[in-house]
């Protein structure tokens, strides 16, 4: 089954169309509130390894802090290769697939 990884938890965000793509997780369980971006991509990359992210099958959800999930996007990137992601369609009500890969 599919997951999808959300930053961490927000209540000012409905994840709950998330649920029709697969199971909710975070990257971190309670608010980060770090300004240090290399602490916050060091355990990003760290939480998804502990959690068995699979880019073939797994999901980050663009919700949340900008900052945090850009510099969320570059370590799965540099990681992974790809940014398997969630975008939310307000029209539809629901999430749409997409996949960054970013050439070197």
């Amino acid at each position: 089954m599919s997951r999808v990884f959300f930053f961490d938890p927000n209540d000012r965000f409905d994840s709950s169309p998330a649920t029709k793509v697969g199971e909710i997780r975070y990257v971190f369980d309670e608010p980060t509130l770090s300004l240090d971006v290399n602490w916050i991509a060091e355990k990003a990359k760290n939480s998804l390894e502990l959690q068995a992210f699979d880019p073939e099958k797994d999901w980050i959800a663009m919700s949340g802090n900008v900052t945090m999930i850009a510099v969320l996007l570059a370590a799965v990137q540099e990681v992974y290769g790809v940014a398997p992601i969630l975008i939310f369609d307000k029209k539809r009500g629901e999430y749409v697939k997409r996949v960054l890969e970013i050439a070197a």
